[in-house]
């Protein structure tokens, strides 16, 4: 979750728009002098962070609990209900 952090902090701290947040992560997933846990799951995740609406620890959320069998994952955020694995919870 290291990586949803470091998203956050380009989104808040530094004001980086998505598509610099996604070349900045697609550059240290291919970078050598970085380790990056789970890179199949961060890079599923990232495709569909640019492509969407949903903020990328979302993205990442769904596609781990897909990994781990889930058929989608429920959520109150419509941004996040838009993605392939995401489904919005509702009151009806």
């Amino acid at each position: 979750m290291v990586m949803c952090e470091l998203v956050w902090v380009f989104e808040s701290a530094y004001r980086y728009e998505k598509p610099l947040i996604s070349e900045l992560i697609e550059r240290m997933l291919i970078t050598t002098e970085f380790m990056i846990e789970s890179s199949l799951l961060v890079r599923a995740a990232l495709k569909e962070f640019a492509a969407g609406s949903a903020d990328f620890s979302d993205c990442l959320i769904q596609h781990s609990n897909r990994e781990r069998g889930c058929q989608y994952t429920i959520t109150f955020d419509r941004k996040a209900a838009k993605n392939s694995f995401g489904r919005l919870l509702t009151s009806d």
